[in-house]
């Protein structure tokens, strides 16, 4: 799946949590005010989305979007 595809459905989960801030991969979640609670439901908006599964692992190594992109690049190969 391309990172433009992936951005807009990103930024489709997050929009009501970010009110109108611009994600970029480089974005860091917690510059976006993202607490444990915020990110563990959008990691589960995300998993829905792209019928995919992160481990505890992936879920607690999710810095920045980026990371996000990354892991669902590979995850839907």
């Amino acid at each position: 799946m391309e990172v433009n595809t992936i951005m807009t459905k990103l930024e489709e989960i997050v929009d009501k949590k970010i009110k109108g801030q611009t994600i970029t991969t480089e974005t860091n979640l917690s510059d976006l005010g993202f607490d444990s609670l915020d990110k563990a439901e959008i990691v589960l908006n995300i998993e829905d989305e792209f019928n995919i599964e992160f481990t505890e692992d992936e879920m607690l190594s999710i810095k920045n979007v980026g990371d996000l992109v990354k892991f669902i690049q590979e995850k839907t190969k």
